[in-house]
């Protein structure tokens, strides 16, 4: 008998049902009308806010999303029989028309308000989302509400060849609502997501002035609009031919630049992570050519030799400035893995960059002299002792500044190799600087 990781018969038992409840069974159905429900009524009415309400515009925005992203999951549980969707932030930009921090400000906001819940983030952006649960207050908000749900419902659940014959018979505001997805409302110069809140509202008995982030000149604005732009005339008579026509004056030709637009971004996503993936191939054929990322236990000398070894080896590759951050977050990772903390990885990295590898070499015979580099529970008579033997030797070595800033990060990498905080081991550094710097100067002065 084969062994199942845990939660297989729960997995199994949820695809058996997912599947057994097929699209016009009484279970999809009632998930569809939830979604469809609660997606409507979040939209055309207010929430009860726990603290100060944010400002009308943030509420606004906030809204538009729920509009748009409540479409979304009301499609998709009508298609899948689940009510949360996978998605990610960046598939709403062209639909609502707007930035990345947009999206995401509008998403903060619209989860203050109840209205749409992130179940799971998944990934960067990635994220499970489904509609917030609807209070009574929002069912009694809207008069309207049970029939545009109804019709919205069998217009989801309709089969392809009846979809169209369905949406004759339905009313005007869920032909408003269906009509979400021309690019009118997203890119015409005057109509906008907000205007159609307001004509749904009109049509579901709402008083779209009432709504929080809807202002009376949007009121006014909207409906002017309607009526001149869609001989809008309350009944939805016309309304699709109208939308195709107002487009054709240039919602068409943006909303195609703002696709456009985003597929080069993908496309420029994609790439990057090509050659990100190239640079990481690259790491672990040098890390396999030097033996691999040492143990933080290893002898100075070899950890040393390991990072002349990887300097010398990345520095041929020839990496611009995107692909050296590549490699060095890879690198960091690989040694980390190795037994590394995350200070202690960096600040190797940082010698094994150093600029003047000479400087390096000179730092090191200079170590010698004064005796190995004091852990941190050395006796710190002994570490002043050090660092002012050491600052003396620098002193004497007449570094410009290019070379007393790598001189500073070889000997704050030397120190975190000896066990230093990060922090701590930069500040030994820098005050072994300062006094090779005094030196220096001493040197300088000398008849």
């Amino acid at each position: 008998m084969t062994d199942h990781p845990p939660g297989w018969s729960r997995l199994v038992r949820a695809a058996r049902t997912h599947i057994k409840n097929g699209k016009n069974t009484p279970t999809r159905q009632a998930l569809t009308e939830q979604a469809v429900r609660a997606w409507v009524a979040h939209t055309l009415t207010n929430p009860t806010w726990a603290g100060t309400p944010p400002h009308h515009h943030a509420i606004a925005g906030a809204r538009t999303l729920t509009l748009v992203l409540g479409h979304r999951i009301a499609t998709h549980t009508a298609t899948t029989g689940w009510p949360t969707l996978l998605t990610r932030r960046a598939d709403l930009l062209v639909p609502l028309a707007c930035s990345r921090p947009t999206v995401t400000g509008r998403l903060r906001t619209a989860q203050a308000a109840g209205w749409v819940r992130v179940v799971r983030q998944r990934g960067d952006s990635g994220m499970v989302v489904k509609l917030g649960r609807l209070r009574a207050a929002e069912r009694a908000a809207v008069p309207g509400l049970d029939r545009v749900v109804a019709e919205i419902v069998r217009v989801l659940l309709a089969e392809p060849d009846q979809v169209d014959a369905v949406r004759a018979g339905i009313g005007p505001a869920a032909r408003l609502l269906q009509s979400l997805g021309h690019a009118v409302w997203s890119y015409d110069a005057e109509l906008s997501l907000s205007a159609l809140i307001v004509l749904v509202a009109d049509a579901a008995g709402v008083d779209p002035a009432g709504l929080g982030g809807i202002s009376p000149a949007m009121v006014k604005r909207s409906r002017q609009l309607a009526k001149t732009a869609l001989n809008w005339d309350g009944t939805g008579t016309g309304l699709e031919a109208a939308l195709n026509a107002r487009g054709s004056a240039g919602a068409y030709a943006a909303h195609q630049q703002a696709l456009a637009d985003r597929a080069a971004e993908k496309a420029r996503v994609r790439q990057a992570r090509v050659r990100d993936q190239e640079i990481r191939d690259a790491i672990s054929y040098v890390l396999d050519e030097i033996g691999g990322a040492p143990s933080p236990d290893a002898e100075d000398a070899g950890i040393d030799g390991w990072a002349d070894e990887l300097a010398a080896m990345v520095g041929a590759m020839g990496l611009g400035a995107d692909d050296a951050r590549t490699a060095r977050r890879d690198l960091a990772r690989r040694l980390v893995t190795a037994g590394w903390d995350r200070h202690g990885a960096e600040g190797l990295l940082d010698g094994a960059r150093a600029a003047d590898r000479t400087v390096s070499e000179a730092i090191g015979v200079a170590s010698e002299q004064t005796g190995a580099v004091p852990r941190p529970k050395t006796d710190q008579a002994d570490i002043d002792a050090w660092a002012a033997e050491l600052g003396r030797l620098i002193g004497t070595m007449s570094l410009d500044p290019g070379q007393a800033a790598s001189a500073h990060r070889d000997l704050t990498a030397r120190l975190v190799r000896a066990r230093w905080a990060t922090v701590k081991a930069a500040s030994i550094a820098g005050g072994i600087a300062r006094s090779s710097a005094t030196v220096h100067g001493r040197v300088q002065t000398r008849p």
